[in-house]
């Protein structure tokens, strides 16, 4: 983070101002977190370099960080208002979009933007709602695709060397108790799509979904990892 701020504080050739963006703000580490405090003290402020945090746990940030911004809280759009959005976004890409799939998009939306314009991409070549709405169900994940691609890697029988590295990538920047639910729902929006086959995968959804569901509590990290190391045995014995 030190490094990243001193970068701010650079000439370049490209701007005169710059932006520092962080996304999930609460998720830093409290080192990072400390690092932030003092640049962004009123007499260390430049005109020119602005800090832009964002966050959707509020009350996770201690109040001497948070004292130091100006707060900005934003509530999700209404039904016309997502409406708006995606008929402007299907205007300017020349998308065409059945009425209905607009509605569920709408309803998995949830006046989230972002979440309205990530499964717009997801749904455009899409013509029955049954496959459009397997594919908002996982949209609407938070926009992992990371936990989708652990998914995929448990499902297909990848090595523990692969699941392994892709838990501990995910566990840097998301909380375990995200992660475990975030699986859960992939495999709920799976059961319930025309992909799903019950003969060949009905057991083992039963079976990965009640090692999740029991793998809740502290500790949330220990738990996680020694419920999924289970599920990967099970799919491959």
């Amino acid at each position: 983070m030190r490094e990243m701020v001193e970068s701010l504080y650079k000439s370049s050739f490209l701007s005169e101002k710059k932006v520092l963006i962080i996304d999930e703000v609460h998720e830093l580490s409290p080192k990072a977190k400390s690092e932030l405090l003092k640049p962004l003290e009123n007499e260390n402020l430049k005109d020119k370099v602005l800090y832009i945090a964002c966050t959707t746990e509020f009350s996770a940030l201690p109040n001497m960080f948070v004292e130091r911004f100006l707060d900005f809280r934003v509530s999700p759009i209404n039904e016309k208002e997502s409406l708006d959005l995606i008929d402007s976004i299907c205007e300017k890409e020349k998308l065409y979009i059945e009425k209905s799939l607009k509605a569920l998009l709408i309803e998995k939306g949830e006046g989230i933007p972002r979440r309205l314009l990530t499964g717009l991409a997801k749904i455009r070549e899409v013509k029955t709602e049954e496959e459009a709405s397997y594919l908002l169900n996982i949209n609407a994940i938070e926009e992992d695709a990371d936990i989708l691609d652990l998914f995929k890697l448990i499902l297909n029988k990848a090595s523990w060397n692969s699941i392994k590295k892709c838990l501990s990538d995910l566990l840097k920047t998301k909380k375990p108790d995200t992660i475990r639910i975030g699986l859960m729902n992939i495999l709920s929006g799976r059961i319930m799509s025309n992909y799903f086959s019950i003969t060949n995968e009905g057991q083992n959804s039963i079976y990965m979904y009640n090692i999740l569901r029991n793998s809740s509590g502290f500790p949330e990290k220990a738990n996680l990892i020694s419920a999924i190391l289970h599920i990967s045995l099970k799919m491959k014995g």
